[in-house]
């Protein structure tokens, strides 16, 4: 397996270049490069899920999440079988704007894909002085994914827990709580026993382990698959149209 070496600011570019191919400007791309730029750098897979959703032309679509419930301090999104690359930053910031008002919202998240981009979203939360928690399931694995960062920090805490999947049925897909004060456990909203023992924690991530995936990537850059180098420039090309002479009116202006 070939790999390519590339500084954080041409993977910016790059990253710039192809979601602004991809997403034209029906979309906030610039946003979603920063997504996905920030999933690569600490190594969850930030390439591999930007390119496992490029077989679909987003601007033939409408990838704005349903909103099924508003109520007060709760929202309830149906995804439409997106992925959370798409409309991730929409639920944050409407999330966000509810908690601004009651001081808590609780958004479920249904009908969702890669729910772990999800992650840079609880660092907005942080930003604007919030605390914040999401999880999500694969039951088919046993799997629960937690994540939580308190205000003003710059990276949250992640981790996967095996639990027994009888317990998730008839839950959300996803789940976003941003508050003003200190947030329950959320055992209390999955209303399950106590995951607190360390044997069931299969994956632990710490915020002071994001930070040090971040500063070893600005010292010795990124190393990128050679295939999925040549498909993210392939993308990015598409930006580029041949010149006619409709392209030509008004250059120079």
């Amino acid at each position: 397996m070939k790999f390519i070496r590339i500084s954080i600011n041409e993977f910016k570019a790059l990253l710039n270049r192809a979601c602004e191919s991809y997403y034209g400007h029906k979309y906030d791309f610039e946003d979603t490069a920063a997504i996905i730029q920030w999933l690569e750098i600490h190594d969850l897979m930030g390439i591999i899920n930007f390119l496992g959703i490029t077989d679909v032309n987003p601007k033939k679509l409408n990838l704005t999440p349903v909103l099924l419930k508003d109520n007060k301090k709760r929202f309830v999104f149906d995804n439409q079988k997106h992925s959370l690359m798409h409309t991730g930053s929409i639920i944050t910031d409407m999330t966000l704007a509810k908690c601004h008002q009651d001081n808590i919202c609780h958004s479920n998240i249904n009908n969702t894909l890669q729910p772990i981009v999800i992650l840079p979203s609880l660092i907005k939360c942080s930003q604007y002085g919030y605390y914040a928690k999401a999880w999500w399931a694969e039951p088919e694995k046993n799997l629960l994914y937690l994540a939580s960062i308190n205000p003003n920090e710059m990276y949250p805490n992640y981790s996967t827990i095996k639990i027994n999947n009888s317990i998730l049925n008839n839950k959300s897909e996803l789940d976003l709580i941003c508050s003003k004060d200190s947030i329950n456990s959320i055992e209390s909203y999955l209303k399950i026993p106590p995951l607190s023992q360390k044997g069931k924690v299969t994956r632990e991530i710490l915020a002071c382990e994001f930070k040090q995936r971040f500063n070893e990537k600005i010292t010795s850059g990124l190393y990128i698959e050679t295939a999925q180098y040549t498909r993210l420039l392939y993308i990015a090309d598409q930006i580029l149209v041949e010149a006619s002479e409709q392209s030509r009116l008004g250059a120079g202006e």
